[in-house]
């Protein structure tokens, strides 16, 4: 997401669908929001909300940085 180190005055629900044929091999209880670090490593994102009956995840951000301050 940009701008990288965007930082908001007030949370943002960040939502992601998904579709049966994507978590063919998994449940929806097993998803998450994941990001790449400046490593180049995923890192899962905590505090995800999942509506199965609209196939979606959520969370809430504060900001579009690894380092930025919460």
């Amino acid at each position: 997401m940009l701008p990288d180190g965007q930082k908001f005055f007030k949370p943002l629900k960040l939502t992601a669908k998904y579709t049966d044929e994507e978590i063919e091999r998994t449940i929806p209880e097993a998803l998450r929001i994941a990001y790449q670090n400046a490593e180049r490593v995923w890192m899962s994102v905590g505090g995800v909300e999942l509506d199965e009956a609209n196939r979606k995840v959520s969370i809430e951000v504060d900001h579009f940085s690894e380092n930025a301050e919460r």
